[in-house]
């Protein structure tokens, strides 16, 4: 058995289960009495945070599963409410334990879960996810599929995409009386309708042409997702900006959500420079595009009478309009964060009122015979400029961006609008449609303890952390200062939503003038991790959600050419998101999280594009000559590759995508790895004299080696996961003296001379600077590096001096401010290096497990170190844990325990 942490139990239903969870994240399943699957019961929670009622509102989640678990199939599951009753939903498996989603014979990882939920205002629903059997299923969308279009019935409307141009919405008919009566049309095809561009004076529009494709991306139970890519044209055929668009469609409902993407997809180069300064007059058109507008037009079949529309208070207005008329309402972004965000209303193309930021923006349209059209958008308020307009004439728009504004090379610009179809229906229905479906959906969060203890997360420390209160503290901190940082105004617009600065201390007045770096060591990955600690689903609403969201649109390259070397991967921060490239800024390890808890299909559209390239184009070889006095690409390169590689494969089951990553794998190892387990920092097999870069190592290297090692078995991986912190100990500290300061500072590079009988090392100082030590963040990486390594060698001493160095160096000078690139590596790595610094990480081979059930008698027997007293922890829903009992393990190293059960029917136990 693997060295133990917190233990965690598993539902004991009418077969009791108890499950340990390790710092290794193994689970352990011990059913003597029985051979079928243990029976579970996760509680999932789903609460109301918009001030809303929802009503049968789509819920979707992933929800992880412990490797050790052993389950593969979902036949047997089953959803059901607070009362009992079972609820139709529908199981999705995105990913498994070790390999592809599709490979029947292994467990889950992470399965999706799709289901219908009501809720009050402000209220919270708990729901149960059992293997107990007797399912039921969500309705259909009934899809029809022509050689010309697609044409989809969710029941109370009926919509057809056409596959010759993009016109968006070819036509539109609803069933107002429930009946099936589907006439008159709403919409009709139109020339006006789809997605246009104007640019140099000049309109371009993408129902001028065929899509490039038009196929069903999604189709499950209860909801199916078209996706629709092409260009835009002008009136002589010449295109400007491809777009992407995804057209969710929900049984039961006339609502569809459209996430829509503008993408310059040319790249000058390499995507480098500071664009204007080093790039020619005439050739500036290559790596920008200066944009007048942008936007989605509906044209409606007849003439809109009235709009009815709300700003900032959820209160309406109703705007009468006639003939020509029109109105709309306008976002602006200042361009000095200090200034307040502002926003208009104008009707006859002149300003009517001005407001303050948006917050329930939404626009209804209303014909005299026919019903209407609802719009608003996800973030219409804070990625501004954006425009919502409605004229007389039936054309509604939604523009992003609404006024002059610049996309740059290989970049997009998207929002997700919500077209809600209507037959006349309450406004305040429809605004409780825009508040909650679309701006805050519903999410169905599982304990803290679950995600813990499922390790599909990497190694956690259960919440709260009782040795490190300040840890908790901390984190709270980070949050709290970056979400005062965005709500100052330093992240509004379309281009720089939710980005990261490189360094706090960034003030410029201009958002724009902010060297962002999005990815620049993954701050959405703490915030995940923090989310999964606690189970509380702000961590993902306010801040890893929409950072994501933004990253894999804006800072992941996305070019026009197929196959293109840089597609999907993000190779470059500062302003503009593309002043700096170097190729090795693909820091977003959660994107694969951030897929696996959404099912978000483009976020792994863009994961598995970036891992093609790296995997398919010749530039990204080991030993591609990039021009550097190195020969090969970098070691971040390599290792964001590498990374990119494991988790797309993980995801897709792609076979090329594996052979690649353990090719690239084993002969780096081979290469750079020495006899004496010091890594080289070049590709140098000849050169005595090797020089290693610590922060690489335990910052980046190691915590993808150990994902890596975990997924092959690889020996060599695990010889450098074990002896390259050792020696970091052994030869990089400042000082030799325990008592001195410099005993807790490190090196950053050491050479290392081969001799005869061995080596010998000193430090070296490349920079002359800082940069040649260690600078907390990297400390932090090498306490997590400190604990994997005692977990495979079984050297406890290694967890004892991390966390010595903790106490000592890091939480004194551990200060919460805004997520910017320090602060972001630091959280990110602390998160799996606490679960090795609690205290019972080092307490021995600690476990529990059941003898007996039945006849109400549940016996428990705790295996641990003789003397060592164990607190057993006991809970009936896994949200609110009680002391159990305490117990004293004997010389014989165990005690049994007893527990009458005829009160429950179902408990979990851990060890605290």
């Amino acid at each position: 058995m693997h060295l133990q942490g917190p233990n965690m139990g598993v539902s004991l239903d009418k077969s009791p289960v108890i499950t340990c969870w390790t710092l290794l994240c193994t689970f352990l399943f011990l059913l003597p009495d029985l051979k079928a699957q243990p029976s579970f019961r996760i509680p999932l929670k789903v609460s109301e945070h918009a001030g809303v009622k929802r009503m049968e509102e789509p819920v979707r989640s992933g929800v992880p599963f412990p490797q050790n678990m052993e389950l593969s199939s979902i036949d047997s599951l089953r959803l059901t409410d607070d009362s009992g009753k079972v609820v139709p939903a529908h199981f999705e498996i995105l990913g498994r334990w070790g390999g592809g989603p599709h490979d029947p014979e292994l467990s889950i990882r992470w399965l999706q879960l799709d289901f219908k939920a009501n809720l009050e205002a402000g209220g919270t629903r708990v729901y149960s996810l059992s293997n107990e059997g007797g399912g039921l299923s969500m309705p259909l969308v009934d899809v029809h599929e022509t050689e010309a279009h697609i044409q989809l019935e969710t029941g109370p409307a009926r919509f057809r995409v056409s596959k010759l141009k993009g016109s968006l919405f070819d036509a539109v008919w609803l069933d107002d009386n429930g009946e099936g009566d589907m006439d008159p049309a709403l919409i009709l095809p139109s020339g006006q309708s789809g997605s246009y561009v104007i640019a140099g004076g000049k309109e371009y529009r993408a129902n001028r042409t065929a899509p490039l494709e038009v196929v069903v991306d999604e189709r499950l139970p209860g909801r199916v997702t078209l996706r629709v890519e092409g260009f835009h044209h002008d009136l002589d055929g010449n295109p400007l900006l491809r777009y992407v668009t995804r057209l969710a469609f929900f049984a039961g409902s006339s609502a569809v959500k459209v996430h829509h993407t503008f993408i310059e997809g040319r790249v000058r180069d390499s995507g480098n420079g500071s664009l204007y300064d080093d790039v020619a007059p005439e050739d500036q058109g290559q790596v920008m595009t200066p944009l007048e507008k942008a936007g989605l037009r509906v044209a409606l079949q007849a003439p809109v009478t009235e709009v009815e529309w709300t700003v900032e208070d959820g209160n309406s207005e109703i705007t009468p309009l006639v003939g020509d008329a029109s109105f709309a309402l306008r976002q602006r972004t200042p361009r000095r964060w200090e200034d307040p965000l502002v926003s208009e209303v104008w009707l006859q193309g002149q300003v009517h009122a001005s407001h303050g930021a948006a917050l329930t923006a939404m626009v209804s349209a209303t014909t005299d015979d026919r019903g209407g059209l609802a719009v608003s958008t996800r973030d219409f308020w804070r990625k501004g400029p954006q425009q919502m307009a409605v004229d007389g004439k039936g054309i509604v728009t939604v523009d992003f961006p609404a006024e002059p504004y610049t996309i740059y090379q290989a970049m997009g610009l998207a929002e997700e609008i919500l077209f809600d179809f209507h037959g006349g229906d309450d406004f305040e229905d429809l605004a409780a449609s825009s508040q909650g479906f679309l701006k805050d959906p519903l999410f169905a969060v599982a304990p803290g303890d679950w995600y813990v203890a499922s390790g599909a997360l990497g190694e956690l420390t259960p919440y709260p952390c009782a040795q490190y209160p300040s840890y908790d503290e901390r984190l709270e901190g980070h949050l709290e200062a970056t979400l005062e940082w965005i709500e100052e105004g330093h992240a509004y617009g379309l281009l720089n939503w939710l980005d990261m600065p490189i360094f706090r201390s960034d003030d410029s007045p201009d958002p724009h003038d902010v060297s962002f770096g999005n990815s620049y060591y993954d701050a959405p990955g703490a915030c995940i991790r923090e989310f999964a600690r606690r189970g509380e689903y702000r961590w993902l609403r306010d801040l890893a959600f929409p950072q994501i969201r933004h990253w894999y649109t804006t800072d992941a390259y996305d070019t026009d050419e197929i196959g293109h070397p840089y597609g999907g991967i993000s190779g470059a921060r500062g302003f503009y998101h593309r002043s700096g490239f170097t190729g090795e800024y693909h820091y977003m390890e959660s994107l694969w999280d951030y897929y696996y808890l959404t099912g978000d299909r483009r976020s792994l559209e863009r994961g598995l594009e970036a891992a093609r390239s790296y995997a398919e184009d010749p530039s990204w070889d080991n030993d591609f000559d990039i021009g550097f006095a190195i020969p090969g690409i970098t070691g971040r390169m390599v290792w964001q590759k590498l990374n990119t590689l494991l988790e797309a494969w993980l995801a897709s089951g792609q076979e090329p995508l594996y052979q690649a990553m353990v090719a690239d794998a084993e002969e780096w190892l081979a290469v750079i790895g020495t006899e004496h387990g010091f890594l080289r920092e070049d590709r140098q097999q000849g050169n005595r004299f090797i020089t290693e870069q610590h922060f690489q190592a335990v910052v980046i290297h190691l915590p993808v080696l150990w994902k890596y090692h975990a997924l092959t078995q690889s020996e060599a991986a695990q010889r450098v996961l074990i002896n390259v912190p050792r020696h970091i100990l052994q030869h990089a500290r400042e000082s030799e003296n325990p008592s001195s300061p410099a005993y807790n500072e490190f090196y950053n590079f050491l050479e290392v001379r081969l001799e005869q009988d061995g080596y010998a090392t000193e430090p070296a100082f490349l920079f002359q600077d800082s940069d040649d030590y260690l600078y907390d963040p990297a400390v932090v990486g090498l306490l997590a590096a400190l604990g994997r390594a005692s977990a495979l060698s079984g050297d406890t001493s290694l967890v004892e001096e991390a966390r010595r160095l903790y106490r000592d160096r890091i939480e004194p000078n551990w200060f919460p401010d805004v997520w910017d690139k320090p602060n972001a590596q630091q959280t990110l790595r602390m998160a799996p290096a606490m679960a090795y610094l609690v205290e019972s990480a080092t307490r021995g081979q600690a476990s529990l497990e059941i003898l007996r059930a039945g006849q109400g008698q549940i016996r428990l027997r705790l295996t641990g170190e003789p003397g060592e007293t164990y607190q057993v922890m006991r809970s009936t829903d896994l949200a609110t844990w009680m002391e159990h009992t305490q117990v004293e393990v004997g010389s014989e190293g165990e005690v049994l325990i007893t527990e009458l059960v005829s009160q429950a029917s179902r408990l979990f136990y851990r060890l605290q």
